[in-house]
């Protein structure tokens, strides 16, 4: 089964097509074809922009952008509006409240969704997303930069719409004065993110094919391109059963050693039956799966362990007889 296109999405795509739109795109002149644009200062903490008379018999629609917000986010805002005018069940009025310079699923309404969808699309579209990744020759530091430059978005909207686009594997850590700020990782990267608010850990993800850094001001991306292939070498009889209790009895975990030993093994399974479904399922892809997923904090007794690898190639192999 293919991957769902939202309505919004297509909407998105139909106006590209229809005005021959090209990054970057005026926005300006495009929105006030469909509607009156105003920018003017919005006395109220927090809204960022207003649509009104939204499908309003005889109306024409009006959108409001606060003159007093920073350049990028003003387009995004914009964008955003324009997605409620365009989308044909955004009824009314809509006063949109950000909290951040991009969109978080979590905290807004489904029509906040749809319009933030819409807007990023319309600002970075996915084909050129894509075509931009391989003008860079797979350069995600010149990648970042570029999108930021030609798309005129922020820094953290260029990662967050990268990781929605690019293929599986990549991932990035934003980091400012040694803190985690934000994190993302492409569609079927199977690990655990650094959290926000930790220390950054320039060490946690040894298993790349490329690393690279792009400097936005004080705040700096980290982009990996994973390795899918780790080299183990397994030579021995033992069985993972026998691996696993020898690294137990090293390390004597503060839950217990049953217990422990059953967490870790769900972790493995969980992982094995995520690949299961992808196209490249195999030992490998399953091996890096379960190690990317085991690298967490809380597990580092264990991931330190140098019998950790041994275990965990021994415990796929086991999946695959």
């Amino acid at each position: 089964m293919g991957l769902v296109v939202h309505p919004e999405i297509k909407l998105a795509l139909r106006i590209i097509k229809k005005h021959s739109l090209k990054i970057p795109i005026d926005f300006d002149t495009l929105v006030s074809e469909y509607a009156n644009l105003i920018y003017k200062h919005i006395p109220i903490e927090g809204v960022d922009g207003v649509s009104l008379n939204l499908k309003v018999p005889g109306k024409r629609p009006t959108i409001v952008i606060d003159s007093n917000l920073p350049k990028t986010r003003q387009l995004f805002t914009l964008a955003h509006e324009f997605g409620h005018v365009i989308i044909p069940w955004h009824l009314g009025t809509i006063v949109d409240e950000f909290h951040s310079e991009y969109y978080n699923y979590i905290v807004y309404s489904e029509l906040e969704q749809e319009a933030n969808r819409f807007a990023a699309e319309l600002l970075m579209p996915g084909e050129w997303i894509l075509s931009e990744f391989n003008k860079c020759n797979f350069n995600l530091s010149l990648l970042h930069e570029n999108v930021v430059k030609l798309a005129c978005v922020s820094d953290q909207a260029a990662a967050i719409r990268l990781v929605e686009k690019l293929p599986p594997h990549i991932i990035y850590i934003a980091e400012k004065n040694g803190k985690v700020i934000h994190s993302g990782k492409t569609a079927l990267t199977h690990l655990s993110l650094q959290e926000e608010g930790s220390r950054f850990d320039n060490e946690c993800y040894p298993y790349f094919d490329t690393y690279i850094v792009f400097n936005a001001g004080s705040t700096h991306y980290h982009w990996w391109k994973l390795s899918t292939k780790i080299e183990i070498n397994v030579d021995g009889a033992e069985t993972w059963r026998e691996i696993l209790d020898k690294i137990v009895q090293t390390i004597q975990p503060p839950m217990g050693n049953d217990t422990f030993k059953k967490s870790i093994n769900g972790i493995i399974a969980h992982a094995n039956g995520k690949c299961k479904g992808e196209e490249d399922y195999s030992i490998d892809s399953v091996v890096s799966a379960c190690i990317y997923r085991l690298r967490r904090s809380d597990l580092k007794d264990l991931v330190s362990h140098p019998d950790f690898e041994k275990f965990v190639k021994v415990r796929v192999l086991d999946f695959f007889k």
